[in-house]
């Protein structure tokens, strides 16, 4: 594989699972990391626009979908996932109106300024190959008042130290086949992109492509994939400072 193709990297290790419904996906991402949903959950998304970058096969635009949202946009870099996606919204028999999925290429973001009341991007921006470019994009398609929530990699945690040990090891993607879902291993050894922020290294990320009131918390270890009842308990004595994730909400 080509190292230097995010896209090629991405379609053959999509996110998520190819088959089945939302509502299984949900199930089992619940049950691998509970965290997300539970982000989610605090977002104020009733009856909002809202656009779900790098989207994946759509479980997190599902889920916004399923908390109120008026409308769900979820675009994404990789033809695969797209398509899986879409195959599963037609499944579901999910409106087309209330929920769309839209292959980019992973810079500019297909949308007039103002368009969105809410920006959502869980764990994306820190594959991206522009991280930038896409905030500044984000905040352009958002609209005033408007709020971008998600999380990217913590560079103060084991995970960060972990990933580096793991990258020098003499493993090859002979080890992963082609279309196994992109967690752990296959993510850390072979995804081309992936950065790691300290608090304020991306709180000045976020303030320069303009947003402001900034909340920022690590969070979630990642131990759980693993050991739930252990994950769950670090993650409790730590407070979450050591988590894998930053996880953020801002206002434009």
């Amino acid at each position: 594989m080509n190292r230097h193709n995010s896209k090629t990297y991405w379609d053959t290790f999509p996110l998520g699972r190819k088959d089945g419904s939302f509502e299984e996906e949900l199930l089992y991402r619940n049950r691998l990391d509970y965290i997300f949903s539970e982000f989610v959950d605090t977002l104020d998304l009733e009856n909002k626009r809202i656009l779900d970058l790098g989207c994946g096969q759509g479980i997190w635009s599902y889920y916004m979908l399923s908390k109120g949202a008026k409308e769900v946009i979820g675009i994404d870099i990789s033809e695969v996932s797209i398509n899986n996606a879409c195959k599963k919204q037609e499944m579901m028999r999910i409106d087309a109106k209330r929920m769309k999925f839209i292959l980019y290429d992973g810079l500019g973001i297909p949308f007039k300024d103002n368009s969105f009341d809410v920006v959502h991007s869980d764990g994306v921006i820190h594959h991206a190959e522009d991280d930038r470019m896409l905030l500044k994009e984000s905040y352009r398609v958002l609209r005033e008042g408007g709020g971008f929530a998600g999380c990217v990699y913590n560079k103060i945690s084991p995970g960060f130290v972990a990933r580096g040990l793991l990258r020098k090891m003499p493993f090859s993607s002979v080890h992963y086949r082609p279309g196994q879902e992109s967690t752990f291993l296959p993510e850390i050894l072979l995804c081309p992109i992936s950065r790691h922020y300290t608090v304020s290294e991306w709180r000045n990320c976020l303030n320069e492509s303009g947003y402001k009131q900034c909340r920022i918390f690590p969070d979630y270890s990642g131990i759980g994939r693993f050991w739930p009842w252990l994950g769950k308990y670090f993650d409790k004595i730590t407070m979450g400072k050591l988590g894998y994730y930053l996880f953020w909400k801002s206002i434009k």
